[in-house]
């Protein structure tokens, strides 16, 4: 019997029938490569996943067997051999990419009724059906899965009994009763893409565009890889869908999946737009842009890929969900999905960033067979009217999905759109152009780009100023580049008005060098901010006219961004939070008078090692000869009153005071009671954190030892 290694981890066996010992992904184009027909027997390997590579990529060939061989209405199916639990993973996969997934897997995932009912009305009218019969086939009667009993099945061949057997890991033998032949599939590394993925050169530092990390053609074509694209958002990439080796087309534009990819979207989970498990097992967190059902679907097919438990790959998914049809900002973006009509759910998307929008079609039935669909009720009229927009919608550039036949547009049809709008389309899921349509569009070459908003340059001096900037401090890279990309740079003579006292404002402001005043209504300086410094947050926080008047001291080089970028970014990182806090602390901490000196960012320290408290009215804040003095207070909302043992004198303290600060600093028991007089919020500050502080800057101590001898005796402390 003779053998055929098609590449490494798959090995044919020419028995009667051909059997063929590992499945590795992109096998269908490697056997129309080498001009060998699809084996009727798959022999599955050990690990589903090793190397880096899916292995038991046994999607495209049941689709190749169904629907180019036709073996199916010939009345054969297609044999798969594995251990028991390999074979229920497999049929699993099998059945959420043909069949979609059940009514009782949507509900439990929490999927709204209406979605359920739509999701199963595509999956019946897509399905395929047992020949003669309007009944769906189930995945078994198109697969006939034998397990392997004591190491060993027997499958019935062409008046032959063909034996495998299991000798080990990735090992086999194949016996036709005549001869045999052993077949080893182990791979001890990645295997090469099996079509040449070629350098294509750097993709250009742009602010929002499209590049093309593949031809983006069918599953079954040879000359190319199925849909990978990359949006280009602030110097950086969002994936949408992926193909094998997708490490390997990353790095042949020169980007670094790990530093310059914020996020992906994986449209559905057919292999063609989801192989993307290289990704996944990247040893950081892999950000998924997606509703809960494409969260759960991907969830569940890779769990049952990599043999792991669904909690264990959603611990390895960050899910940004996504709410069809209300827009989602993401690294000052606007995404917006819908749902297509598709044999599996798939999502098609929108992206727009300052007034320029790319639109993603996903793969979806489009046009008079759409129309077909809502006659039927297969299909809801609000569903149809997303997916017969979004051709004509006004982009700059939109991937089409073109693909013909069942379940796909037909070119022939969406070439009849105005040539406005042809001229906006880049058609997907093809091999080719026929040449009647060559005038209108282009087959996606790897590596082609669409540059929609050019990268910015900056001095590196302003940018090293502005990254060094408190309120930018520990953001990620993916935000960092979003503030270059959105941020402006400008100088100004001593004496301008940045802000006026009840302007409206949408900008922040950093300054990078100089000096500026803020101002009341009176013209009395409250601060003076430097190098490092930011204003104009609050209006655009709280929605209010700017609260005060900044004028340049000298001459001033600021940075400022976009408020919706600004906001964007503070409520993604927690630092929306922080500011509040900030905003609400500072000025109990300005009651210190040295503070207005401290450099901001350990004035920034100060305020977010604050804890913040609540007390209820008569409630005890601090009691008199209490030992435990490691905390000093400020008042942040409410009055409190101070009473001292024999004595009937009571002191008020109110918003903006602050208390215990004597206690704290001489390390002596409190010389008095301190209560809420209503409800009370107060801030502390422990002395683990201010000792910490303090060895930054040592005339902390100093400056409230001073602080302490200015208090009048009856103050507490």
């Amino acid at each position: 019997m003779k053998f055929t290694e098609v590449m490494p981890g798959a090995i044919i066996a020419h028995a009667s029938p051909d059997v063929m010992a590992g499945c590795p992904s992109e096998i269908v184009k490697v056997l129309k490569l080498k001009n060998i027909s699809l084996p009727t027997t798959i022999i599955m390997p050990t690990l589903f996943y090793a190397k880096g590579l899916l292995q038991a990529a046994c999607e495209f060939p049941l689709y190749a067997f169904l629907f180019v061989l036709g073996l199916f209405f010939k009345g054969k199916k297609l044999t798969i051999v594995g251990e028991a639990d390999q074979c229920e993973r497999m049929r699993n996969i099998l059945r959420l990419t043909l069949l979609g997934p059940t009514r009782e897997e949507m509900e439990e995932w929490g999927i709204e009724e209406k979605e359920i009912s739509q999701i199963l009305r595509l999956n019946q009218h897509f399905a395929l059906k047992k020949p003669g019969t309007q009944e769906v086939a189930q995945i078994d009667d198109m697969v006939d899965f034998i397990a392997f009993q004591n190491d060993q099945v027997e499958i019935s061949g062409n008046a032959k009994t063909i034996t495998i057997t299991k000798k080990g890991t990735n090992l086999f033998t194949v016996n036709d009763g005549e001869a045999e032949v052993a077949v080893d599939i182990n791979v001890h590394k990645l295997q090469s893409p099996p079509i040449p993925i070629e350098p294509k050169g750097l993709v250009p530092r742009a602010i929002f565009g499209a590049v093309a990390l593949t031809k983006c053609t069918t599953g079954f074509d040879h000359t190319g890889y199925t849909t990978a694209l990359g949006a280009i958002l602030n110097y950086m990439m969002v994936l949408v869908d992926g193909a094998p080796w997708g490490k390997e087309h990353l790095r042949s534009l020169g980007i670094n999946h790990h530093s310059q990819v914020c996020g992906h979207v994986v449209s559905h989970i057919h292999d063609d737009h989801s192989n993307i498990y290289d990704l996944i097992v990247n040893g950081q967190k892999f950000v998924l842009l997606s509703d809960k059902l494409g969260y759960h679907l991907l969830v569940k097919k890779t769990a049952l890929t990599l043999g792991l438990t669904e909690e264990q790959v959603a611990g390895l998914i960050d899910l940004v969900e996504v709410v069809k049809g209300v827009p989602l900002i993401f690294y000052g973006a606007e995404f917006l999905f819908w749902r297509t009509a598709h044999p599996n759910a798939t999502l098609g998307f929108s992206v727009t960033m300052n007034g320029k929008t790319m639109v993603f079609s996903g793969d979806t039935v489009w046009g008079k067979d759409l129309d077909v669909l809502v006659e039927q009720g297969v299909v809801d009229a609000d569903v149809a009217e997303w997916i017969q927009k979004a051709p004509r919608l006004a982009s700059d550039v939109t991937f089409m999905d073109c693909g013909g036949g069942a379940i796909h547009p037909k070119m022939a049809e969406v070439a009849k759109l105005s040539d406005q709008e042809c001229r906006r389309i880049v058609p997907t899921h093809i091999m080719s152009v026929p040449e009647e349509f060559s005038g209108k569009f282009k087959v996606i070459e790897p590596g082609q780009q669409w540059i929609i908003i050019p990268g910015r340059t900056c001095e590196t001096g302003d940018m090293l100023q502005v990254v060094d900037a408190p309120i930018f401090e520990g953001l990620s890279p993916a935000w960092r580049n979003t503030i270059f990309a959105h941020g402006e740079t400008r100088s100004y003579r001593p004496g301008e008005t940045v802000l006026k006292l009840g302007q409206s404002n949408d900008r922040l402001y950093v300054v990078i060098g100089g000096s500026v005043s803020v101002k009341n209504e009176s013209g009395a300086v409250l601060a003076r901010l430097a190098a490092g410094d930011f204003f104009g947050e609050i209006s655009i926080m709280r929605g209010v006219p700017v609260t005060a008047t900044v004028e340049t001291d000298a001459e001033t080089k600021l940075f400022s961004l976009p408020g919706r970028i600004f906001l964007a970014m503070a409520m993604s990182t927690g630092l929306f939070e922080r500011l509040d806090k900030v905003h609400a602390v500072r000025p109990v901490m300005m009651k210190f008078g040295f503070t207005r000196d401290l450099p901001s960012r350990v004035m920034n320290e100060l305020i977010q090692a604050a804890e913040v408290h609540f007390f209820e009215p008569g409630e005890t804040v601090i009691a008199q000869g209490d030992t435990n003095v490691d905390r000093l207070y400020g008042i942040l909302h409410g009055q409190a009153s101070v009473h001292f043992r024999g004595r009937s004198e009571v002191i008020s303290l109110y918003q903006h005071d602050v208390f215990g600060e004597m206690a704290f600093i001489n390390r002596a028991p409190r010389i008095a009671t301190v209560k809420a007089v209503n409800r009370l919020q107060v801030f502390s500050l422990s002395r683990d954190d201010f000792d910490r502080i303090v060895e930054k800057t040592p005339m902390l101590y100093v400056y409230l030892g001073l602080l302490t001898k200015e208090r009048k005796p009856a103050t507490p402390a």
